[in-house]
């Protein structure tokens, strides 16, 4: 678990990857299940740890396991899951994010790297990768 600002700066600032952020597109019932299940999860390691996988237990294959939880069929088995710089591409296939434009169009739409990057102390981190 880590904040927004904390998970995406990783990613950015000290690891210099590209963060893409996409608007989910499901049922907020459904978004509310996940979360709930994750939390649940949550709760529960703290009881009984596990080690991290790098293809199995990962946080692309967590919420892959929770997705499957609640919504039964929804998500196929594949490779775009195990590697994890893939699962974009996969939502975009099964309409989980938006999709009625070229993949590589809402890529680029949705990337926000240097939005972190110039984020200044202060302001609503959330407010501004958003804009």
């Amino acid at each position: 678990m880590a904040s927004e600002n904390d998970a995406i700066k990783l990613r950015t600032n000290h690891r210099k990857h590209d963060v893409y952020l996409y608007p989910v597109q499901c049922p907020r019932p459904l978004i509310k299940d996940l979360f709930l299940d994750i939390m649940i999860r949550a709760q529960n390691l703290s009881k009984k740890p596990e080690f991290y996988h790098t293809l199995f237990n990962n946080c692309t294959s967590n919420i892959a396991t929770h997705i499957r939880k609640i919504a039964p069929k929804s998500l196929p088995r594949s490779y775009k899951i195990l590697f994890s710089g893939f699962s974009d591409k996969l939502a975009y296939e099964l309409g989980l994010i938006h999709n009625t434009m070229p993949y590589k169009t809402v890529r680029q739409n949705h990337l926000i790297t240097s939005k972190a990057l110039k984020f200044v102390e202060g302001n609503n981190f959330s407010h501004v990768i958003r804009k």
